[in-house]
């Protein structure tokens, strides 16, 4: 019983400091979002003055920071669309089901660091080798293992 209370006991002392720990992060990022968007010069103008850089460096830092997130808000989109789209053509040669509804999803997914478009297509090779497609499967796996995942690297490079 002992052993019992000592593990309830860090078990809740640990979940109550997480707890608080992420509502403080929360909190604190919603604080600097709400400046970030509410006056965005005001809050330029605070991170620049007190960044320790020569007010040259700082403008070049905020000018590729610029270019950066331009070319990101753009670029992502493009290559999820991308990528979407070369998964629906293999999507519809392997007769997978709703191949629209799976575009959109990997199109969707692909914006996922790491998993990606795989988040999809993995589920869906696995139904249609379950379902007694093995051959579909294993092609649409291929396919989307070698054609729908270079796709990601050939349009990275475009944008």
């Amino acid at each position: 019983m002992d052993k019992l209370k000592s593990n309830v006991g860090q078990f809740s002392t640990k979940a109550l400091s997480g707890t608080f720990n992420t509502l403080t992060v929360v909190i604190s990022m919603y604080f600097i979002l709400y400046f970030m968007l509410e006056k965005p010069r005001f809050f330029e103008r605070i991170i620049s003055s007190s960044a320790p850089l020569k007010r040259a460096n700082v403008s070049l830092i905020g000018e590729k920071m610029r270019k950066l997130i331009i070319a990101n808000a753009i670029g992502i989109p493009v290559v999820a669309m991308g990528q979407g789209l070369v998964g629906l053509v293999g999507y519809f040669i392997f007769g997978a089901p709703s191949p629209v509804l799976l575009f959109a999803l990997t199109a969707a997914a692909s914006m996922i660091p790491v998993v990606g478009a795989a988040i999809v297509y993995v589920p869906i090779c696995i139904f249609m080798i379950a379902e007694g497609n093995t051959g579909q499967g294993i092609g649409l796996a291929i396919y989307c293992l070698v054609i729908v995942g270079l796709t990601d690297n050939l349009y990275g490079l475009r944008c």
